[in-house]
C-alpha cells in the first residue's frame, strides 16, 4: 500500500540551515517501516512467521 507524507523543511532560526521533520512511522534512510524495524529487533518478527512475508528476508535481519 503506498501513502503519501507531506514533510515539512524547517529553517533553523539559529544557522539557517533547513531539517525536515518526520513523522513517527517513517525512520530517516530506511526502506521498512519503523514498527518493522523495532519487530525485528524486539524478535517479535522472524524469517520463519508466515505472517512476516511483507518484511524483510532473514540476510537483512540478521544484519
Amino acid at each position: 500500500m503506498k501513502r503519501r507524507f507531506l514533510i515539512r523543511r524547517l529553517k533553523c532560526s539559529n544557522c539557517g540551515r533547513l531539517h525536515r521533520e518526520l513523522p513517527d512511522c517513517l525512520v530517516p534512510y530506511k526502506h521498512y517501516a519503523s514498527e518493522a524495524i523495532s519487530g525485528v529487533l524486539d524478535g517479535i518478527i522472524t524469517p520463519e512467521d508466515d505472517d512476516s512475508a511483507d518484511y524483510p528476508c532473514e540476510t537483512t535481519m540478521r544484519h
